[in-house]
């Protein structure tokens, strides 16, 4: 890490970025005052007419703006509105979050996701650290109480997708999970998280990693083994990525030692999962490293520079070329826009805009991935 200084990885652009151009505009245009955050913001810096709001994204917005504040930025009453309006509009009568509502609030799908309720764990994590609010940590007790009453899988593996009543299992959502226990038991010391993030690495180690391939598989049968045909062959190098930065924190945080897995993890995406021209990362492939998806996701870019920032914690040095490589796609492929702080969030493989507008989900990536490169790259 000593090799990576402040010019090299462009600090001084990331910070530009991140506290004045991209907080500002998402803190006013992508705002519905009194009414949280808006999904989307299009290409000239606008609200797009969507006339829903999943809770994923206002938790995730919520996220930023504690941790904002947390780095100095005002970014506090803007986390607070967001955390006001789901919990006066989305927590369901008989407990657990909406997954989506109307911009006015209603109630539109009160399915209780497993995905949503991690991000708004994560959320809650990270105002309560940021505001010192105890309310939000009572919220969070409640939110996983109705996590395993609704959504606690019959043999005990893991949680559903939702409450449905499908007991298949999903990856995803149990990263993030994972990823709001850490979060949680940092801020409070309960052990009530730390327990829970113990059994979601175990998870991870006896059912979501297959060690004969050193892949992580996404989609699983109500048994725990991979779903059938091609969806139990999918690998996404974004989610490897992600898993390598959550085993490190998870070692920050309980001093056991993940490495083996989570070098296998990189090897396979740095392997089949970046382009080797460009350096970009795929958006998935198969378990035998063929292509299935060659396009590249933004937020894809952010999980590599996330893990790779961190290999020094499983034992390898760390790779400043790809670190520098990785920060300029970011800042040169996906965030020179016009206006400032907007992104292209997807890019073909033959690098044309697959996608418009700035969908407000992906600011958690890069916010979370610029917040650990100004961390382990501080400013001398």
């Amino acid at each position: 890490m000593s090799a990576l200084t402040p010019d090299l990885v462009r600090l001084g652009d990331v910070e530009t970025w991140m506290f004045d151009e991209a907080l500002p505009l998402w803190a006013t245009m992508g705002r519905d005052p009194g009414l949280g955050f808006v999904e989307k913001l299009s290409d000239d810096g606008a609200p797009e007419s969507i006339d829903f709001k999943r809770m994923r994204v206002q938790a995730r917005q919520i996220y930023v703006y504690s941790h904002a504040a947390m780095l100095g930025w005002q970014g506090l009453e803007a986390a607070a509105d967001g955390l006001a309006f789901i919990t006066q509009h989305g927590w369901l009568a008989d407990g657990g979050w909406a997954f989506k509502l109307g911009r006015d609030g209603r109630v539109l799908d009160a399915t209780v996701n497993l995905y949503e309720q991690a991000f708004v764990l994560l959320a809650l994590g990270w105002h309560a650290r940021a505001s010192g609010a105890r309310d939000a940590i009572n919220l969070a007790h409640h939110t996983l109480d109705v996590v395993h009453q609704k959504l606690g899988r019959t043999n005990g593996l893991g949680f559903r997708s939702d409450d449905s009543g499908g007991e298949r299992l999903e990856q995803n959502p149990h990263m993030h999970l994972l990823e709001a226990m850490m979060v949680l038991y940092e801020t409070t010391g309960e052990a009530r998280f730390l327990d829970e993030a113990h059994g979601l690495v175990k998870l991870f180690e006896q059912t979501l990693f297959q060690p004969d391939k050193g892949v992580l598989l996404e989609f699983f049968e109500a048994g725990g083994h991979p779903a059938e045909g091609q969806r139990g062959r999918i690998v996404e190098p974004g989610h490897h990525f992600e898993w390598v930065w959550l085993l490190a924190e998870y070692k920050r945080l309980t001093g056991e030692d993940k490495s083996p897995i989570a070098c296998r993890l990189f090897d396979f995406a740095e392997t089949y999962g970046v382009a080797r021209d460009t350096g970009l990362v795929k958006d998935g492939v198969l378990e035998d490293g063929n292509h299935f998806d060659p396009d590249h996701r933004l937020w894809c870019q952010t999980e590599a520079l996330k893990a790779h920032l961190v290999m020094d914690a499983h034992g390898r040095e760390v790779n400043g070329t790809r670190v520098v490589q990785i920060i300029s796609n970011i800042l040169d492929r996906f965030l020179a826009t016009n206006p400032r702080g907007l992104w292209v969030d997807h890019l073909t493989h033959s690098l044309t805009h697959k996608s418009a507008g700035a969908p407000a989900s992906t600011l958690y990536h890069l916010f979370l991935a610029f917040a650990e490169l100004r961390r382990l790259v501080p400013a001398r």
